[in-house]
């Protein structure tokens, strides 16, 4: 009988020694697979982050060039009032056309453009007429660095301004302030 308790301690110890080892996997394998969501959850936090790092980034550049376009919008439009006020009409013209080109849907540069474009026609055809002889005459100047040849066509009572404007950029033609070719220009002023 003792060895049969002997045995049956022994048949105890390693059944308590193999559930002590099963119980101890099981921690192992608890502790490995709270590791590996803890490292997931890492990996889908840390994922989370730079989207949304990026998606800030992005939100600022985009606000960052809105507010370079509003600027440059604002400057142009005010370079167009202060010249329109001092009746420098070319100058208002260029500075609301770049506005125009910055936010095409605007109707304030628009309409100054309209009454630039109406003011002028007004002013050189019958102010030109006034002041210069029938005929053609030229006048050349600089202006900063840039060459800037007129010449006044006047016929009956009417009179027209040609500009050409060469710059750093090129050659530019224009007639009572629209652009228009060379051709057109040589073609109009040359003496009759």
């Amino acid at each position: 009988m003792a060895q049969e308790k002997e045995i049956a301690e022994a048949k105890e110890k390693e059944r308590l020694a193999q559930e002590a080892l099963a119980k101890a996997e099981e921690e192992r394998r608890l502790a490995n697979e709270k590791a590996i969501a803890e490292a997931k959850e890492k990996e889908r936090l840390a994922q989370e982050k730079a989207i949304a790092e990026a998606a800030e980034k992005k939100r600022l550049e985009e606000e960052a060039a809105a507010k370079l376009v509003e600027d440059t919008y604002n400057k142009a439009i005010a370079t167009g009032d202060s010249a329109f006020q001092v009746k420098d009409l070319q100058l208002a013209k260029t500075a609301y056309l770049k506005a125009l080109e910055i936010k095409s849907a605007e109707t304030h540069p628009k309409d100054r453009i309209s009454e630039i474009e109406t003011l002028l026609a007004t002013v050189y055809k019958n102010d030109l007429a006034k002041q210069y002889p029938q005929g053609v005459t030229e006048e050349i100047v600089k202006e900063n660095n840039n060459k800037v040849t007129k010449r006044i066509v006047v016929e009956g009572n009417k009179g027209f301004l040609f500009i050409r404007r060469e710059t750093g950029f090129g050659t530019f033609y224009f007639k009572d302030g629209i652009s228009i070719s060379e051709q057109e220009f040589n073609r109009a002023t040359q003496p009759h």
